[in-house]
């Protein structure tokens, strides 16, 4: 029972000292509305994003959502766009082999 109560003790002390650094990565990690609003202004509407084989990146490409070559010095690269997932997968990348590739924004 004594073990039981130091443990109590102990926890009760760790979670109150945590509590500032909760709300200082509340505040300082979270985009208000507006912000998130102003930086996805310039992002062009987009479909999901399917990429199931290489051949997808050139079609991606032809499509101008992808810029790039696939290699690790010129990557292909998905920037600058609003993707409406409709409650699923934004962007899902399967089956792709030996293709280097970033998604930025």
């Amino acid at each position: 029972m004594k073990t039981f109560k130091i443990f109590f003790l102990v926890s009760v002390i760790f979670i109150i000292a945590c509590i500032p650094l909760l709300s200082i990565v509340s505040t300082t990690g979270a985009y208000k509305s507006s912000e998130m609003e102003a930086e996805t202004s310039n992002a062009v509407p987009s479909a999901p994003i399917l990429i199931d084989d290489d051949n997808d990146w050139i079609d991606l490409i032809n499509s101008g959502r992808c810029v790039g070559q696939g290699t690790s010095n010129r990557p292909y690269v998905i920037s600058n766009l609003r993707i409406d997932g409709g409650g699923s997968e934004c962007i899902l990348i399967a089956s792709v082999r030996d293709v280097f590739y970033k998604i930025v924004d």
